[in-house]
């Protein structure tokens, strides 16, 4: 698989079939854990970012930019072309979940929703 507009990092560990643990080197900061769940006759992957850096707009955007990716490889285990480029959702219509094509617009309405009382994102 390639990529382009992912961070610098390097794998810290690898259970084969279970875990891939990073550790990023550039861009953000923190470890990801990559997990994979056998579900049906599929696999589910479970990701998570761990990082001072997880707060506020920062966070948002991140949760962001990690969905993309996400999306990215189930289209790419598909078959399917990569609905994330260059830090936007292309044209047509989005991934099931996805509601919004730029990061922008993506932390403008999570703002509006936290102001309306809401701790959870």
């Amino acid at each position: 698989m390639r990529g382009s507009y992912f961070p610098g990092y390097f794998l810290a560990a690898i259970v084969t079939d279970q875990l891939v643990a990073q550790v990023f080197t550039t861009v953000i900061d923190g470890f990801g854990l990559w997990s994979f769940v056998a579900q049906g006759k599929g696999t589910r992957v479970v990701f998570h970012h761990v990082a001072s850096g997880n707060l506020g707009d920062e966070m948002l955007a991140r949760v962001f930019h990690w969905r993309g990716l996400l999306e990215n490889l189930a289209a790419f285990c598909e078959g399917r072309c990569a609905p994330f480029e260059k830090g936007q959702y292309g044209a047509g219509r989005l991934p099931q979940g996805i509601r919004h094509t730029t990061c922008p617009e993506y932390v403008e309405s999570k703002g509006r929703w936290r102001v309306r009382g809401s701790a959870g994102v």
